[in-house]
């Protein structure tokens, strides 16, 4: 078996910094570091220093498209056995999964094992937690989000500001729970950030001192005096101007992996799980998209009707060319557009909200899917839900229309609805499925690609939804005019 003593994080000229025009505005240099299981550790340093970048490289939470950071050196993680490590991070916003209860978030990393989930849980000190997220204090949540961290087993967990927000009570159990989690737990290494120094220092092994000038020093906690480095990060010059093009290119890139992972999540996992957010989504915009089918079902023949020049004579023609041009070209592409605007501002706000709250994190951090629990799930619940909605529209236009053509000139629905529809064909309705799953696909995928791109404040999501909107409709707008000549031909 491996010792105890084996280190888990190894570095070797570890350096780390942001891009600013032609240099570089270094946050730490040449770390050389190690990190040992049984190990109880505390980073600290004076604000600015570079502690939360060092826990972003260490969980691998860098964002691949973004050109503004710059990574040298080699940082290696070792698992139990050879095994894969597993590194999981407990954010100061805990991350828990709101649309589940709190057995469920601790279960769902158990495999759904409940009773483990339980052992847990009273193994932090909720014997009988409550039963819904919404209903947790701020201590009980830091509780739940540690327990969910220690179902995942991780070689390195990393906690940032678990006491934030905390009395000194309860800051007190929650260092005192972590140092008993150290003692249980031996081929565990824990690795502390927070501004509450003097409490942690008394319950970690070693204190981390991250300097200012870019470097990093280990102290035995008892040896420490509670003094911080000083210094101010060096900008040294960089080695290469990015070219103009690069944002541009790993925009493109960034929308090639996400239409990838869109792809990948055609392939639906959890089918019960899709199941249900497809019927949610289409109960939730049903009497949206039923009552605008009507409505332009209504408003098209009325026109028609009015505006007959022959007063009827090719009464026949103009029904059965209006509902041919409805049901095969406009509805498609309206009902798709009203489809995307609740649903693409529902669905960046989900994903924005889920990033921002360290949810997706604690996704990637305890090997859960996010593909298999999230999107997969959404990018079904679109591509059933938008055919069958149009396909409900259409049935509500149709009923529109013939209340149009009854206000008029009078007839029943038995003798209307077979003239209104006779222009209709078997392609027809293939085509407008094509339509409607492209458009679906677009839904998600412009959404997808904004807000795992960055992560936008409550402030310019607005923006965000508006530009994603807009974005999506062009989609939409470009799928049915280049579809349409086929159909046509």
């Amino acid at each position: 078996m491996r010792s105890p003593e084996e280190a888990v994080v190894e570095t070797h000229g570890l350096s780390f910094g942001f891009r600013e025009g032609s240099r570089v505005q270094w946050i730490f240099q040449n770390l050389e570091l190690n990190l040992l299981r049984d190990r109880f550790y505390l980073l600290a340093g004076p604000s600015g220093v570079g502690k939360s970048s060092l826990l972003r490289v260490l969980c691998g939470e860098l964002d691949l498209q973004d050109p503004s950071w710059v990574l040298k050196g080699s940082l290696k993680i070792v698992g139990r056995l050879g095994a894969r490590p597993v590194v999981v991070t407990v954010h100061q916003n805990e991350g828990l999964w709101d649309d589940l209860g709190v057995l469920q978030n601790v279960a769902q990393v158990c495999g759904g094992d409940e009773r483990l989930a339980k052992e847990l849980l009273q193994k932090v000190g909720l014997s009988n937690p409550p039963e819904q997220v919404s209903m947790l204090s701020g201590g009980q949540r830091k509780r739940v989000a540690l327990a969910r961290a220690l179902a995942g087993r991780p070689d390195l967990l990393v906690l940032d500001e678990p006491t934030a927000g905390l009395d000194p009570v309860a800051t007190a159990k929650i260092l005192d729970l972590l140092a008993g989690l150290k003692r249980e737990s031996r081929n565990l290494c824990l690795l502390l950030i927070s501004h509450d120094l003097k409490a942690c220092s008394e319950v970690v092994d070693e204190v981390l001192l991250l300097g200012g000038d870019g470097g990093i020093q280990k102290v035995l906690a008892e040896d420490w005096d509670g003094e911080l480095p000083q210094g101010t990060p060096r900008s040294l010059p960089q080695l290469r101007v990015p070219p103009p093009f690069q944002r541009p290119l790993l925009w493109v890139g960034g929308m090639i992996v996400a239409l990838m992972e869109l792809l990948s999540a055609l392939v639906p996992e959890r089918l019960l799980l899709c199941l249900k957010a497809a019927l949610a989504q289409t109960l939730r915009l049903a009497p949206f998209l039923a009552v605008a089918g009507f409505g332009l079902g209504a408003i098209a023949l009325y026109f028609v009707q009015r505006e007959d020049p022959l007063h009827g004579s090719l009464d026949t023609v103009l029904k059965q060319g209006a509902g041919t041009v409805l049901l095969s070209v406009l509805l498609p592409l309206v009902g798709s557009l009203l489809f995307a605007a609740p649903a693409v501002s529902g669905l960046l706000l989900r994903i924005a909200t889920m990033s921002r709250d360290g949810q997706f994190a604690a996704f990637r951090g305890l090997r859960r899917s996010i593909r298999a629990e999230f999107l997969s799930p959404m990018l079904w619940a679109n591509l059933v839900a938008l055919p069958i909605l149009v396909g409900a529209s259409s049935v509500a236009a149709i009923y529109g229309a013939w209340f149009a053509d009854w206000s008029v000139r009078g007839g029943d629905f038995a003798s209307f609805a077979p003239v209104f529809t006779g222009g209709l064909e078997v392609a027809d309705l293939t085509w407008n499925l094509v339509k409607c799953l492209g458009s679906a696909l677009a839904v998600v995928l412009v959404p997808w690609h904004i807000a795992r791109s960055s992560t936008p404040s409550p402030k310019e999501l607005e923006r965000y939804a508006l530009s994603a909107w807009v974005r999506v409709a062009l989609v939409i707008l470009l799928l049915n005019c280049l579809l349409l000549f086929p159909q046509l031909g």
